[in-house]
C-alpha cells in the first residue's frame, strides 16, 4: 500500500524525528510505501530551531540568545540532513491509507494542533497510532467539535499513554488500543548512525536531556554538584543547556550513540526516558508531564523517579549507583517478529518485547483491514 503518516517529523526535537523515522522503517519492511503529509507549518518548526528577533526576556542576556541562536541555525541545517530521508507527500500521489500519529498531534490546548489535518479531515481510510494528548483532557476538545467528529470516524484507534485514551474515551465512547510509541518498535541499531567527537571520548560523562527553562536552577546546582563529585562531565545533546560542561548539536539519528555511550542519563522528557530505557542505561528522571510518569509505570522503574521534594547528592547516587537496573534479567531474543531476521537478533527487554508484539500486531492488523493485497 502507498501510505501517508501525519505527524511532526520536522520539529527541532530529536524523538519528534525518530518515531517518525521508526514507524517509516517498520511499514517500510512490511514492503509499503510511505509518504509524509505536510501540515503546511513549516514556517512554525523553523522557529523552533532559532528565534531572530529576540522576546523580551532574551534582551537580559544577549550573549545566550546569540550562543542558542547559532546553534539552533547549526542544529536546523543537520536535522535537515535527516528530514531527507523522509519522503513528503505531494498530492498528486494516490494514498490507500493516512496514519495520524505519532507524537503530540492531538494536543488541542496548543494552537498549532487545532489544525483538523491532525485529525484526519479530507483523509480516508484514517487509522491513528500511538497518538498523544499531551496535556489535554477530554473536557478540552468541546470547543473544537470538528476535530472530535474527526476521531470519532477513526475506526483503529490507538493511542501511547493512559491520559491520552481516557481523553479520547471521553470524546468518542470507545476505549482506544494502548500501544507503544514507534521508536520501541524497533531496537535502536536501526536508528542510530556514529558520531564522532574527542571530548566524548576522553571523558565519562552524565547526559542530560531536557527543553530549555524546563528544570529549576536548583535542580541544575544539584546536578552540577554530583556529577563533578564523581569526576564526571554534563553533557547535553540535541536540546541546548548552556549550564552543562559541554553540548553536543548532533542529527537526530546521531543522537542515540550519545545516549548510549554515556556514564547515565538524566532526563525529563517522553523520549529521553524512551532512549535510556532502549539502551538499558542507569538514569534519573524528572517527570516534566503525565505522559512521562506513564511511560516508567508502564516499565515498573518507579525507582528511576526523582521527586522534586527529595532533592540531594545522596538520592541521586542511591537511584542511579546502589539500585541495580539489572535490566539482564528480564533479557530475552525476540520471536516471531514482523520483521526482518536483523531485527530478530537484537535483545530487548521482556515489556519491551510484549508491547511491541501487541503493538506490531494492532498495526498489522488495522494495515491488513484496508489492504486488498498479501502483506
Amino acid at each position: 500500500m502507498k501510505i501517508g503518516i501525519v505527524t511532526v517529523e520536522k520539529s527541532a526535537n530529536v524523538g519528534s524525528f525518530l518515531q517518525a523515522y521508526a514507524l517509516q522503517k517498520v511499514l517500510e519492511a512490511w514492503g509499503h510505501e510511505v509518504y509524509f503529509v505536510s501540515a503546511g507549518q513549516e514556517s512554525f518548526f523553523k522557529r523552533e530551531y532559532c528565534w531572530f528577533i529576540p522576546k523580551r526576556g532574551n534582551l537580559k542576556y544577549p550573549v545566550k540568545f546569540i550562543k542558542r541562536n547559532l546553534d539552533g541555525l547549526k542544529k536546523y541545517k543537520l536535522f535537515a540532513q535527516d528530514h531527507k530521508k523522509l519522503k513528503t507527500w505531494d498530492k498528486k500521489e494516490k494514498l490507500d491509507l493516512f496514519i495520524l500519529g505519532s507524537d503530540e498531534i492531538w494536543n488541542v490546548q496548543r494552537k498549532i494542533f487545532q489544525n483538523p489535518i491532525y485529525y484526519g479531515k479530507d483523509f480516508s481510510p484514517v487509522i491513528s497510532y500511538a497518538v498523544s494528548v499531551g496535556d489535554s483532557e477530554g473536557k478540552d476538545f468541546l470547543p473544537f467539535p470538528e476535530v472530535t467528529e474527526c476521531i470519532r470516524k477513526i475506526e483503529f484507534l490507538s493511542v501511547r499513554d493512559e491520559k491520552s485514551c481516557e481523553a479520547v474515551k471521553r470524546i468518542t465512547g470507545k476505549c482506544p488500543e494502548k500501544v507503544c510509541d514507534p521508536t520501541f518498535l524497533l531496537d535502536t541499531e536501526a536508528y542510530t548512525e556514529p558520531y564522532e567527537d574527542i571530548y566524548l571520548k576522553e571523558n565519562r560523562y552524565i547526559l542530560v536531556y531536557f527543553y530549555n527553562g524546563s528544570i529549576s536552577v536548583e535542580i541544575k546546582k544539584k546536578i552540577r554538584e554530583y556529577a563533578h563529585a564523581k569526576g564526571l562531565k554534563i553533557v547535553s545533546a540535541a536540546l541546548y543547556n548552556d549550564w552543562c560542561d559541554y553540548h553536543v548539536t548532533c542529527r537526530p539519528t546521531q543522537y542515540n550513540d550519545i545516549v548510549r555511550r554515556a556514564e547515565y542519563v538524566i532526563t525529563g522528557t517522553f523520549h529521553g526516558n524512551v532512549f535510556a530505557i532502549q539502551n538499558r542505561k542507569r538514569f534519573i528522571t524528572i517527570p516534566l508531564s503525565e505522559k512521562v510518569r506513564d511511560l516508567i509505570c508502564n516499565f515498573g522503574l518507579q525507582d528511576r523517579i526523582l521527586e522534586l521534594d527529595d532533592l540531594s547528592g545522596e538520592t541521586m547516587e542511591a537511584i542511579l549507583e546502589h539500585q541495580n537496573m539489572d535490566y539482564e534479567k528480564i533479557i530475552n531474543h525476540l520471536k516471531n517478529q514482523p520483521l526482518s531476521d536483523y531485527y530478530k537478533k537484537i535483545h530487548l527487554a521482556k515489556k519491551i518485547q510484549k508491547m511491541r508484539q501487541s503493538s506490531l500486531e494492532f498495526l498489522k492488523n488495522a494495515l491488513e483491514n484496508y489492504d486488498s493485497s498479501d502483506m
